[in-house]
C-alpha cells in the first residue's frame, strides 16, 4: 500500500522542485554570462602614446637638448591665422640673417621617445605663414636618429608652385628616395601622418606617409630597422641651407597643432594604425562586469 502524502507535504516538493529548477536556471544565466565575458576581447590593439593640442600654452611636453632657440606657443599666426582646433597651437620659425650655426638659425622641439614597440602612426597639423620666403631648402621635420637607415624628413619647395612637399626616406636600401607630397604652401592647415613598422624578419617592415589623407608613400617589405633599433627623436623643424639662391629673411613662421601618436602599447585606440585610422572618439567602451547574480546553493 501507497503512503498517503498530505497537501502540505505535497506542497512542499513542489516547492523544492521549483527552487531546484530556478538555481538551475540562475546556474546557465551566470555561466552564460560569464562565458560572455571570457570571449569579449577587452584590450585594443593600438593605444594613445602622446598628444598635445599646446591648450596649456606651454611646450612642456617637448624637449630642447641643444643650442638652438626653443619654439614658443601663441594664439595667433603672424599673418593672422588662427590654430587649428583650440585657442593655441606652436610656433617655429627659420631665420636667414643669421650664420648657419648660430642659435637663432632655427626655433625646435623635440620629442625624444615615446611608448612603441614595432609600430606607430604620427599625426600631426602644420601651416607655413604667409611670411616663409619662396625658396627651397628648409626641412620641416625630421624623424629617426640621424643621417642612415633610417630616417624620414620633409618640407616645402616653397620656390615652386603651390610649395610642394618633398619626403625623403632611406627605408627602401642604400639611396636616397624622394616622395611628392602634395602642396602645402597656401597657408591652409595640412595634416601629415606617418606610420611606421619595423621588420620582424627580413625586409619585411613597413613605411606609410600620407598628406590630407592622400597616401603618399607606401614602403612594404622594406629593412625598416633604424640605427639603434628606434625611430625616435622626432624633431620639429630643421636648418635652413645657405646655399646660393636659397637665402631668406629673419621671418619664416611654420605652425604646429593638434599632435597625435598612437602606437602598438597601451589601450584607449580605435582604428587601425596601418591605415591611418587610429582615433580615440566613439566605440572606445570596456564591458562592465555582470551585477546581480547569485546562485543559490
Amino acid at each position: 500500500m501507497k503512503p498517503t502524502i498530505t497537501y502540505a507535504e505535497r506542497a512542499s516538493m513542489a516547492s523544492t522542485r521549483v527552487k531546484k529548477a530556478n538555481r538551475l536556471r540562475q546556474a546557465a544565466i551566470l555561466l552564460t554570462l560569464l562565458s560572455q565575458v571570457a570571449f569579449v576581447d577587452l584590450s585594443f590593439a593600438i593605444g594613445l602614446a602622446f598628444t598635445d593640442g599646446f591648450e596649456d600654452g606651454t611646450t612642456n611636453k617637448w624637449s630642447f637638448p641643444g643650442t638652438y632657440y626653443p619654439a614658443t606657443v601663441v594664439s595667433t599666426a603672424r599673418d593672422g591665422g588662427s590654430p587649428h582646433t583650440g585657442t593655441r597651437m606652436m610656433e617655429a620659425n627659420w631665420d636667414g640673417t643669421v650664420a648657419w650655426d648660430d642659435p637663432r638659425v632655427y626655433t625646435y622641439a623635440q620629442l625624444p621617445s615615446w611608448d612603441y614597440t614595432n609600430e606607430f602612426l604620427l599625426r600631426f597639423w602644420i601651416r607655413y605663414d604667409a611670411d616663409v620666403d619662396p625658396k627651397d631648402g628648409g626641412k620641416l621635420m625630421r624623424l629617426g636618429p640621424g643621417i642612415g637607415i633610417n630616417e624620414l624628413y620633409m618640407g616645402a619647395q616653397m620656390q615652386l608652385s603651390g610649395g610642394p612637399l618633398f619626403i625623403y626616406t632611406d627605408v627602401e636600401g642604400p639611396g636616397q628616395v624622394t616622395y611628392s607630397g602634395g602642396n602645402v604652401g597656401d597657408n591652409q592647415w595640412h595634416k601629415i601622418e606617418v606610420y611606421i613598422k619595423h621588420d620582424t624578419g627580413t625586409n619585411n617592415g613597413i613605411v606609410r606617409v600620407w598628406t590630407d589623407g592622400v597616401l603618399r608613400i607606401d614602403a612594404t617589405n622594406v629593412n625598416s630597422v633604424p640605427t639603434g633599433g628606434r625611430w625616435e627623436p622626432f624633431n620639429v623643424m630643421s636648418n635652413w641651407s645657405n646655399n646660393p639662391g636659397w637665402e631668406h629673411d629673419a621671418n619664416n613662421h611654420v605652425y604646429w597643432d593638434d599632435f597625435e601618436i598612437y602606437s602598438d602599447t597601451g589601450t584607449g585606440a580605435n582604428g587601425s594604425l596601418a591605415d591611418a585610422t587610429a582615433s580615440v572618439g566613439q566605440g572606445t567602451q570596456t564591458l562592465a562586469a555582470p551585477r546581480g547574480l547569485e546562485v543559490v546553493p
